[in-house]
């Protein structure tokens, strides 16, 4: 239950590249996915909210809905789920994402998908009413938890 610094291992592949990004109740790590190459983000809880089982389930719970959902173009990809070894920490790799050129930070505005596989602004495309209703929840929470209205 620790903030890890740079350079330290997470699940034995992910390489933390940076500061950790600090939110309310959450961590993301810039990291380096050494068994596939590529830039990811690696988000968890903070170490103080951990000891919170049923927190733990419900980000467990959305980090698998999310991984379900797949490659879509308008949604950050979610890779897996991992776990420390105690258990404890839970880990939702996603697809990194960055400002656009020019663009000052990388907000729900202007996120754009790094690597070869671009796709493009996220968020802009289908309403979350198109999606089938275990999806169309999560995708409504992600669209709120950014300050983003559905259309």
């Amino acid at each position: 239950m620790n903030i890890y610094p740079p350079g330290t291992r997470i699940a034995g592949q992910y390489e933390i590249a940076g500061r950790p990004l600090m939110g309310g109740m959450g961590i993301v790590y810039v990291c380096l996915d050494h068994g596939e190459d590529r830039p990811v983000a690696l988000k968890t809880f903070r170490p103080e909210y951990l000891p919170d089982r049923a927190a733990r389930d419900r980000f467990l719970r959305e980090g698998t809905h999310w991984v379900e959902l797949g490659r879509h173009p308008n949604i950050v990809h979610a890779y897996e789920i991992c776990r420390s070894p105690d258990g404890l920490e839970v880990f939702i790799v996603l697809g990194l994402v960055a400002a656009e050129e020019g663009k000052a930070d990388a907000s729900l505005g202007s996120w754009n998908e790094i690597g070869p596989a671009s796709r493009g602004p996220c968020l802009l495309g289908p309403s979350p009413a198109d999606y089938p209703p275990r999806q169309r929840r999560m995708v409504q929470q992600k669209l709120r938890a950014g300050g983003v209205r559905a259309p």
